[in-house]
């Protein structure tokens, strides 16, 4: 909610800025290297805002192509991890039902370290079936 409101303040802002500018009409020039450029002065804020945006997005694209393999190695961890623990779970449920095969099965399928910090103080014959 006060997302919204801020976003209608900002914009409410912006078109009083420009509502201004429309109604005070004025002119630059830049003197440069001898050349003379002029224009308006609501043309020179809207050129001046469109380089900001330009500049962001720049930093922007720049920012994510150098952020790029930490994501992918990130996405591919997480989905590792996520493996090992719906593995983990599952193998917990077969083996609270009395499956020892599929329990195995399931142990093996995460590697079977989550299974050993689980089931840690535990006498080493009592899981080393599920392995």
């Amino acid at each position: 909610m006060l997302a919204i409101l801020a976003f209608f303040l900002v914009v409410l802002a912006a078109g009083l800025g420009f509502a201004w500018l429309a109604d005070h009409p004025g002119t630059v020039s830049l003197i440069w290297q001898g050349q003379e450029v002029g224009t308006s002065f609501t043309v020179f804020v809207v050129l001046q805002i469109a380089l900001v945006v330009a500049a962001i997005l720049l930093f922007w694209l720049v920012r994510g192509f150098f952020k790029a393999p930490d994501r992918v190695s990130r996405f591919f961890s997480t989905r590792r991890r996520d493996r090992g623990y719906r593995a983990l779970s599952a193998g917990m449920i077969a083996a609270g039902a009395g499956d020892a095969v599929t329990a195995g099965w399931f142990a093996a399928a995460d590697g079977g370290e989550k299974w050993d910090r689980i089931c840690v103080g535990q006498s080493n014959e009592r899981h080393r079936g599920f392995k």
